[in-house]
């Protein structure tokens, strides 16, 4: 039997104390050699003083933070003008 799963796994995070949020995408294969090119966005992890793990732990999940008013306008624009 085969499963399909999803490339990515994401969530919008929002700070309801400035209004900004961020989209933190997680590479969902374990099975990686090298850490994928971010196709997605501009990468903004390093900008996040919370976002204190690895971000190109292959075993853990490679991760990308994008400005979610990037990814509505280039990938998600189904997203709710409340998550930006």
């Amino acid at each position: 039997m085969y499963c399909a799963v999803d490339r990515f796994t994401w969530k919008v995070i929002k700070d309801p104390d400035t209004s900004s949020s961020v989209t933190i995408f997680v590479v969902n294969n374990p099975h990686l050699d090298v850490v994928p090119k971010n196709d997605l966005c501009t990468d903004i992890c390093s900008e996040l003083s919370w976002v204190t793990w690895d971000i190109a732990d292959i075993r853990k999940g490679v991760t990308f933070c994008c400005n979610t008013r990037e990814l509505k306008d280039k990938i998600l624009p189904f997203l709710p003008n409340e998550a930006l």
